[in-house]
């Protein structure tokens, strides 16, 4: 049989397999010896493979596998239907179907999709077969993308908006400030001794959308914005937001006890917790091996690096939302051989994040820092809010 035939036959399945039943192609091999395609939607045969290999032939390991890596990128299960359109293919199973135009061999998955056994037509001029059906797939990949939006990044979007409120926010309220410590403070910057001693625990949140000058504002949105769209679209909203926060609160603490600068803002600490999921994830699927993916840790990983040098960013924060991040990764993993890994780290979780709570409590003391607090109660004074003032007064005084 005409290696040609076959490859054109596998495209024509796949063609099929996409334009009919909403599949995308994953992998295809250098040889044109087989494709790899994926429907996250479809419970019963999410992945399948297509193949010009003799079904005797098929080595299952590598198979699983591949299966498994496919799993883990797409968050499915790992199963699926192999299919060999090789007439001397002799192995055959409710997953492994033999399919040439002559025959199917009988499976409970195949009769979901109709009409299945009119796809293949032989012909006496393979050439032609094969660069017809190369033009049909590429004609239905294209039809294809144009459909396919992208996920909406909606709390990405949302925290965007905030900082930038809250920074137009600030510059007119606080244009006449010239301390730029209590302009931090004022607009919800981390600073100890209204926490400790104002049970101003908001701040562990609000620290995160401080910015002092337009330079600062822009490169957080720049980088807020890369970290979306990266990590909520594979995510999800609500995870993304509960490692979000997550992160921004652990980091924080972490900064709380550390005690290392006198104000604390910035967003760095919040994403520094998908660079520690990252790293596990990359270990978990091998994208390590992958060029592009490394490429994309490394811009993501030196756009978090410069949050770092920017001013009144807690380097401690950063380290504590690290780690929690890589707790995060074991947590979030989709490895049937990481069961055990997956408990421990939920248990690990939650002694990092009491113990940090109780050193926090035992360090509660603030720092002194008398400028910091006769600046901030002369700002106070030229925006007039009494009430508040007055409070603040009994608590620095």
């Amino acid at each position: 049989m005409d290696l040609k035939m076959m490859s054109a036959w596998m495209l024509q399945l796949s063609n099929y397999f996409i334009k009919q039943y909403k599949y995308q192609i994953v992998s295809m091999t250098k040889s044109n010896t087989e494709t790899w395609l994926v429907n996250p939607k479809n419970k019963e045969t999410p992945i399948i493979m297509v193949s010009i290999e003799p079904s005797q032939d098929f080595k299952e390991e590598a198979i699983g596998q591949h299966r498994e890596m496919i799993s883990l990128a797409f968050n499915i299960q790992a199963k699926g239907i192999s299919i060999s359109v090789n007439p001397n293919s002799l192995k055959h199973d409710d997953n492994t179907i033999i399919m040439t135009p002559q025959k199917m061999t009988e499976s409970f998955y195949m009769s979901q999709f109709t009409d299945i056994e009119k796809v293949l037509s032989e012909s006496n001029n393979a050439e032609y077969s094969f660069t017809k059906a190369v033009g049909d797939l590429r004609k239905t990949l294209v039809k294809s993308n144009q459909g396919i939006r992208p996920k909406a990044v909606r709390v990405t979007t949302a925290l965007v908006m905030i900082s930038i409120m809250v920074y137009f926010i600030s510059m007119f309220v606080l244009v006449n400030l010239t301390s730029f410590d209590a302009m931090a403070i004022i607009m919800g910057g981390m600073y100890k001794p209204l926490i400790t001693h104002g049970f101003e625990f908001f701040r562990f949140i609000t620290s995160a959308f401080v910015n002092l000058n337009i330079f600062q504002l822009m490169l957080s949105i720049m980088v807020l914005n890369q970290f979306g769209q990266f990590f909520e679209r594979y995510l999800g909203s609500k995870r993304y937001l509960l490692m979000f926060v997550s992160g921004l609160l652990m980091g924080n603490l972490g900064a709380f006890i550390a005690e290392d600068v006198t104000v604390s803002i910035g967003v760095a600490p919040a994403l520094s917790v998908f660079l520690g999921y990252l790293v596990v994830n990359m270990a978990e699927t091998k994208l390590y091996k992958n060029s592009r993916m490394m490429s994309q840790t490394f811009s993501l990983t030196l756009s978090c690096v410069l949050l770092m040098f920017l001013p009144n960013v807690s380097f401690m924060a950063v380290v504590a939302s690290f780690m929690l991040g890589i707790l995060f990764g074991f947590i979030f993993s989709h490895r049937r051989d990481w069961v055990e890994l997956r408990k421990g780290a939920q248990v690990l979780a939650i002694i990092f994040s009491v113990g940090l709570i109780g050193i926090g409590l035992m360090k509660r003391e603030p720092i002194e820092t008398p400028i910091v607090n006769e600046a901030l109660i002369s700002s106070w004074e030229e925006i007039g809010f009494i009430p508040y003032l007055e409070h603040l007064k009994n608590i620095l005084n």
